[in-house]
């Protein structure tokens, strides 16, 4: 999973466009306001990348975070995620 903070997101289909050049594939923002969210597929089309795109300040990159450093403290959980 990748984290990026935005000032705005008010560029997002440009930003979604370049994304996609890369092989990214998006979800509509409608389903999450404020947030955009992108995946990556590997050879094998198994999901390599997570990438959520945030407005700065947005309070779900705190709960992101928490849950990052959790993963990092539960070595049994980390495995089954």
């Amino acid at each position: 999973d990748i984290l990026v903070e935005l000032r705005s997101l008010d560029e997002i289909t440009h930003i979604e466009s370049q994304l996609k050049a890369l092989g990214y594939h998006s979800f509509k923002r409608n389903i999450i306001p404020h947030r955009s969210f992108f995946t990556q597929k590997n050879v094998a089309e198994k999901q390599a990348f997570h990438l959520h795109l945030f407005e700065r300040g947005d309070p779900q990159v705190g709960r992101h975070i928490r849950f990052r450093d959790y993963l990092q403290t539960h070595a049994q959980e980390r495995l089954h995620y």
